[in-house]
């Protein structure tokens, strides 16, 4: 099994600030290696019950949501491959994914009871909306590439000559 290099995800934040995320094979394997070095930064914040041993239930619900969500945007990875979209949109939107999953691994990280529950529901909120926005602009990808291909079939049927139909039949 290879483990992942560390990942400096502001690199790839860099990256998407500068729309630099082309047709890049790079770009592409440093996704793959950020989403395997959060999925571990995850997994080890999941194995450190001793934090919440004392939690009172309105900060696990929270917890228990951020858990969701970032499980959730991992899942969002394997329909991003399924898309008919360019390269750059696919990393652009791989990059989004990283983002938001970097931003919930750190709340996982520093969410306690100390803090003032409605703080951690305001953030949890946001970070629902923040999932709902991709899932919404990788439909509208979609939905465009379905479009445009729908178009190219109308085209050529409209292209198609008369004669030709006939010697179809």
């Amino acid at each position: 099994m290879s483990v992942a290099p560390e990942v400096n995800v502001n690199e790839l934040l860099n990256l998407a600030r500068t729309k630099d995320l082309g047709q890049s094979e790079i770009v592409r394997q440093k996704c793959k290696d950020a989403r395997q070095h959060l999925a571990r930064a995850m997994q080890a914040v999941l194995k450190a019950p001793e934090r919440r041993q004392n939690w009172p239930p309105g900060i696990f619900h929270i917890y228990d949501g951020v858990i969701e969500t970032s499980t959730d945007a991992f899942a969002r990875f394997d329909m991003i491959d399924e898309l008919r979209a360019t390269q750059k949109q696919k990393n652009h939107l791989s990059v989004t994914l990283i983002m938001f999953i970097e931003v919930s691994v750190l709340a996982l990280k520093i969410i306690d009871s100390s803090a003032i529950l409605e703080l951690y529901e305001e953030f949890y909120d946001k970070l629902k909306r923040l999932l709902t926005e991709i899932e919404l602009r990788m439909a509208k990808i979609q939905a465009e590439a379905e479009q445009l291909e729908n178009n190219g079939e109308e085209m050529e049927d409209q292209n198609r000559s008369p004669t030709a139909e006939m010697e179809e039949c």
